[in-house]
């Protein structure tokens, strides 16, 4: 490990370490916060590898590899479970029988918290806002895929459950299947719990209904035409807007939406045209562009929204097909109706997505489209953040 730092950097010698951090998965209830790693420590995150097959073996053995690196430096575990411990009992119980829930600790756990509290943090100091006044929907959408809905700073539901498995379709894993499926595979294909295992996290999601697990190259069969990345992709976002919908009832509206990880840096994976109904121009009006701080323009909005961002092809107008957008009334301002979701209203919302690495400088300007859903996106490292309308779906 010491060669690696000193072959590509950064200089152990010029920046000196004072501690050593692993990102665990799977804590269980037993790890809610950050804790100094011990042997006691080790065996038990080795104990719920049952629980998450697929991380906590390999965490585990970048922990030893770091303490042989380190060894006179401490090491702290964060779990990604530990966000979620604020789940309510009637978010995290399944119905199942009781005495067996307990006895093997079969409850939602919850995955990517470490993920879910910075971005819904960021989001707020983004906006200028105090956590504790906002309703939000965070979706980690790389290989493994999330989304967790946040009252008040606080996860109240999230999509993964005993394991990552559950939820959103992914990279390789299947998300929310019938339990029974499995049941009739094992009677009727005669496979094994491991083979089973193997199918749901290994064999499936993207990879299994296309045999592409990156997005990117899932767009790209859909630009080809490709009927199986198609539905691939057509299943993804689906699956990603039946949880939107959701959660933006149990919350009970929702003021921020935010994107980040891997496929949410693929262009027209933030903002698909499968979108649209988050932005239907037909029902409601956005403030004018406005820098925080200051005050809205008087300007009329216009009844059609255009969609510009400074990395799509093109700046276009949209219109509903079959429809007229009617011109906006003051009871109207502020408010949009998602048809998609039964029409229920919420308060200006806000999307938001950034590609990850260093941000290094705050964004200062929140540009919000006169109508419609904003995307807002930076760079990879550092750039002042932009805005564009979901409604383009080069975007």
């Amino acid at each position: 490990m010491r060669e690696a730092f000193a072959a590509y950097g950064p200089s152990l010698e010029e920046n000196p370490p004072v501690a050593v951090g692993h990102r665990v998965v799977h804590g269980g209830s037993r790890f809610v916060d950050p804790v100094l790693v011990t042997a006691e420590v080790e065996a038990e995150i080795e104990a719920l590898s049952v629980l998450a097959p697929l991380h906590n073996p390999a965490n585990l053995a970048g922990i030893r590899s770091a303490e042989a690196a380190f060894p006179a430096l401490p090491h702290v575990a964060v779990f990604d479970t530990a966000f979620h411990q604020t789940l309510a009992p009637a978010a995290y119980t399944y119905a199942i029988d009781a005495e067996v829930a307990r006895d093997h600790q079969v409850r939602r756990y919850g995955f990517h918290g470490t993920s879910h509290k910075f971005v819904s943090e960021e989001a707020a100091r983004f906006l200028g806002r105090d956590t504790a006044e906002l309703r939000q929907i965070v979706f980690h959408l790389g290989n493994g895929a999330s989304v967790t809905a946040v009252r008040g700073g606080r996860s109240v539901e999230t999509s993964m459950g005993l394991t990552p498995l559950e939820g959103l379709v992914m990279g390789t894993r299947s998300g929310d299947i019938d339990p029974a499926a499995l049941f009739h595979l094992a009677r009727t294909a005669g496979m094994t719990v491991d083979e089973l295992d193997v199918l749901l996290n290994r064999r499936s999601g993207l990879l299994g209904l296309s045999g592409r697990s990156d997005m990117r190259d899932i767009l790209s069969g859909v630009e080809e035409a490709d009927a199986a990345a198609v539905l691939a992709f057509d299943v993804y976002i689906h699956r990603l807007r039946a949880y939107a919908g959701s959660y933006l009832a149990l919350l009970g509206g929702v003021d921020v939406i935010s994107f980040t990880a891997g496929s949410a840096r693929t262009p027209r994976a933030c903002a698909p045209r499968r979108w649209r109904p988050w932005a239907s121009p037909g029902c409601g009006s956005m403030p004018p562009a406005t820098r925080r701080g200051a005050a809205a323009s008087d300007a009329s909005p216009r009844t059609t929204p255009r969609s510009t961002c400074s990395s799509c092809p093109r700046t276009r107008s949209w219109r509903s097909p079959g429809r007229r957008s009617p011109s906006p009334s003051p009871e109207r301002a502020h408010r949009v109706q998602i048809p998609d979701a039964g029409g229920l209203p919420f308060r200006r919302p806000t999307a938001l997505r950034w590609t990850g690495g260093a941000m290094t400088s705050r964004p200062d300007v929140t540009t919000l489209p006169q109508r419609g859903l904003p995307c807002l996106k930076t760079s990879l490292i550092s750039a002042p953040w932009e805005a564009c309308s979901s409604t383009s779906t080069a975007c």
